[in-house]
């Protein structure tokens, strides 16, 4: 029988990049010693601003969300790394966060990112990641994120990425015929600053209607640090940014 062990001392980070620079990411982030990466594709939801857009299809860029569990000494050198790699200082290039584990249990067999064995050496000075971030989680029904992921970013959100999920556990069956619902799923993920989190939550929520049966759930994470980037509407034309933007 397989055996498990509790370690400490870990964090997990997100990157959320889009499809032509998650793979330039994870081979240069593995060639500096990392024991993993974890990839999920996805993709982003741009909103169009004018009312004749709403007739054309919807669009949403392709991404990957890469996730790593890394010892706390080499956060800060993981996220400088992605960041300068995948050019996440520039506008719609991908977002990155760090979520501190209280505890992390793996099993024996699991190659565990081992302290010290990151060769990756810090060498910016200019990145400033935000500490007063919050990651927001919505799964819903398939075909149903894109309206919660418009709410979250009329409420204030930057962006939102969606991917595919697979739901397990006792299936409701609706309806006369019995019908049972399937079990793909949708996880839309939002970062947002602190003081937005309150509106985004309450605007998801009531546009997934989590509050009837069967409608999904949404939570949020605390995020230590991270710095977010993506794009979240779509225009052909550049304007300056207002003061309330």
């Amino acid at each position: 029988m397989k055996s498990f062990n509790v370690h400490s001392g870990y964090a997990f980070v997100t990157a959320i990049l889009p499809r032509q620079s998650a793979g330039v990411v994870i081979d240069e982030v593995l060639k500096s010693g990392a024991a993993h990466a974890m990839a999920m594709n996805a993709r982003g939801a741009l909103m169009q601003l004018h009312w004749y857009q709403a007739l054309l299809p919807a669009i949403s860029p392709e991404q990957e969300i890469l996730h790593f569990i890394v010892p706390d000494e080499a956060v800060d050198r993981l996220m400088e790394q992605i960041v300068l790699v995948g050019k996440l200082q520039r506008y719609g290039a991908g977002s990155i966060f760090a979520t501190p584990c209280e505890e992390l249990v793996c099993a024996d067999d699991y190659s565990l990112w081992a302290p010290g064995s990151y060769r990756f050496i810090s060498q910016s000075f200019d990145i400033k990641f935000k500490h007063d971030l919050t990651a927001l989680m919505h799964t819903t029904d398939r075909g149903t994120a894109e309206p919660i992921a418009r709410a979250a970013i009329k409420a204030g959100a930057q962006s939102a990425t969606i991917s595919y999920v697979r739901g397990y556990g006792l299936r409701d069956r609706l309806g006369l015929l019995r019908i049972t619902k399937k079990h793909e799923k949708e996880l839309i993920t939002v970062v947002v600053d602190d003081f937005e989190l309150e509106a985004v939550f309450q605007a998801m929520a009531q546009a997934g209607r989590v509050e009837q049966p069967g409608r999904g759930f949404i939570y949020h994470l605390p995020v230590s640090k991270g710095l977010t980037n993506l794009a979240s509407v779509f225009q052909a034309q550049k304007n300056s940014v207002s003061i309330q933007q």
